[in-house]
């Protein structure tokens, strides 16, 4: 009698193929891939992505959660060896921890100043630096993180300490999420949407990225704020602004869904440790070198944008230049009047709506961006965990496209390939959008 397959998602036999395709797919994008690799990559990155979303839609049968948890715990140990080969950001960041450990701060010198007075083994690396001109940028928690894994003083083995670093923040924000969700009457599979995604092991794990670590510390400091124990609250949020600041777009939020003498309490212990944290910008230029790195940020950086790129066709046309230094701030300012409005206008005061309005908060910042790097969309896939749309595991997909940019014989078409990224990304959110009026609506009705 022949053998007939059970297309079941709990199959054996699907399960077993599957994973292994997906692991074939993320090894080859860990230690094969490189960024002009367009083809290849854009393929593999969109096969082990369909079936993340495989299994993550529909119905999941209680025997696939347990085992998928260890396919995404498999796929992070592949990833722990592999040397980052999609960005080159890891240059700067021991580049940072190197002159902390020699007494250097980062902030106030360009790396072009200190040149003269860092050791060879920094001289060398120097030459590796994608922004050499500019100041750094990362805050100094993250700096810790730099100067702790810089201490071998080999770049290899930094990778390795770096990454094993940012496995443990993670996997604390995951043992917190299974803490979390079943309070907020959420199964706990719905963690897979975040643990499973390939742009989290390729541009979290893979590369380097800090967005992982952050929202480690973030989903922390939410489930503190959730249970009323605001002093840990306040130390997790400062800790995950400490390594990016991109968090404290969010905060309004918990100003006003926090009861007013709470609220003191969070926001002043919260003050007193970013205060204590960011002592370090205090001294000489450093935190004016800083400052104008960001600022340079918002007013020369464009890539992979939406509505930036269209605003910005219809300004050159009228005035015959980019005109990135003032749409830049200004889409800026419209993501923090977005924020404001759901914060202050938004007629759910209930405290489980924070969890689904930091979805509308960060779609909102990445639509208006200047720039949209893959890696910026590891917290809209965390926060995901909370609402299960289903636009950002398509967008997680279809951004691999934005890597065109880096393969040369294609770039004339690379407009092409954003309008068939947002495109898709803009239907799905239509869809969403038509079932739950998330974006426009102060009451979303969400999962």
């Amino acid at each position: 009698m022949p053998y007939k397959v059970n297309f079941q998602k709990d199959s054996p036999y699907v399960f077993w193929t599957l994973s292994s395709v997906y692991l074939i797919s993320l090894t080859y994008l860990f230690y094969g891939a490189k960024q002009n690799d367009f083809l290849p990559l854009v393929l593999t990155w969109l096969v082990s992505t369909s079936i993340y979303i495989y299994w993550n839609w529909g119905e999941m049968p209680k025997t696939m959660f347990r085992r998928l948890m260890y396919v995404g715990i498999l796929a992070r140990i592949i990833g722990v060896f592999a040397f980052p080969a999609l960005s080159d950001d890891i240059y700067r960041f021991f580049w940072d921890g190197s002159l902390s450990l020699q007494g250097i701060n980062p902030y106030e010198f360009f790396p072009a100043d200190v040149l003269n007075i860092t050791d060879r083994h920094t001289q060398e690396l120097y030459q590796l630096l994608n922004s050499p001109s500019y100041a750094t940028i990362y805050p100094p928690i993250a700096q810790l993180f730099f100067a702790g894994a810089a201490l071998v003083n080999n770049l290899f083995v930094f990778n390795i300490l770096t990454k094993l670093l940012m496995l443990s923040v993670e996997g604390l924000g995951i043992y917190f999420l299974f803490k979390f969700l079943p309070k907020i009457d959420i199964h706990p599979s719905r963690i897979l949407l975040y643990f499973l995604c390939p742009l989290v092991m390729v541009e979290g794990l893979g590369n380097l990225h800090f967005e992982v670590i952050m929202m480690g510390f973030f989903v922390v400091g939410l489930f503190y704020w959730y249970t009323e124990r605001y002093y840990h609250c306040a130390l997790f949020f400062a800790l995950a602004i400490g390594v990016k600041l991109l968090p404290l777009m969010l905060l309004p939020y918990f100003w006003w869904r926090t009861k007013e003498k709470s609220r003191w309490q969070l926001f002043g212990a919260l003050g007193i440790l970013l205060a204590l944290f960011f002592s370090p910008l205090l001294w000489g230029n450093s935190l004016s070198n800083m400052l104008s790195s960001v600022d340079l940020y918002f007013q020369k950086f464009e890539f992979n944008a939406s509505i930036y790129y269209l605003l910005s066709l219809i300004g050159k046309a009228i005035s015959g230049y980019n005109i990135i230094q003032v749409l830049g701030p200004v889409l800026g300012l419209i993501t923090i009047g977005i924020n404001v409005r759901y914060a202050w206008l938004s007629r759910d005061k209930s405290r489980l709506a924070v969890l689904k309005y930091m979805l509308v908060a960060w779609t909102a910042y990445l639509l208006f961006a200047t720039t949209v790097h893959p890696w910026y969309l590891i917290p809209l896939l965390m926060f995901n965990v909370f609402s299960a749309l289903k636009y950002i595991p398509i967008w997680s997909a279809f951004i691999s496209l934005s890597y065109v940019h880096y393969y040369l014989p294609w770039q004339p078409f690379e407009p092409w390939f954003l309008i068939i990224e947002y495109g898709i990304v803009f239907y799905f959110l239509y869809l969403e959008i038509k079932q739950t009026n998330i974006l426009f609506s102060t009451t979303p009705k969400l999962n």
